[in-house]
């Protein structure tokens, strides 16, 4: 196990998972793509323009966007996969140049 991170077993082999995954700039553009669409299709429409232009935005405004999504979620539980998946990119954002 390393410090900070939690390495768990897949089942295949000595493959694993870590826990954060570390995500580089396209990573997490696929991420806040993904969740931007799921949150039109969930009829969240304040919380998909939040990432309306994610692909020209600079890593500052990138969070900004990130941190204020999360807060919309964080006492929606019906939508708690888009939350995991903010906080996946959250705790990734010190990766963005």
């Amino acid at each position: 196990m390393m410090l900070g991170k939690k390495v768990v077993s897949t089942g295949h082999g000595d493959e694993t998972l870590r826990w954060p995954p570390r995500l580089d700039r396209q990573g997490i553009l696929a991420r806040l793509i993904a969740v931007r669409r799921a949150a039109q299709e969930a009829g969240l429409q304040e919380l998909a323009t939040l990432f309306a232009a994610i692909e020209t935005m600079n890593p500052a405004r990138m969070g900004v966007a990130v941190v204020h999504a999360l807060d919309r979620l964080q006492d929606r539980p019906e939508h708690r996969a888009l939350a995991a998946e903010l906080e996946i990119v959250a705790l990734n954002l010190k990766h963005l140049r």
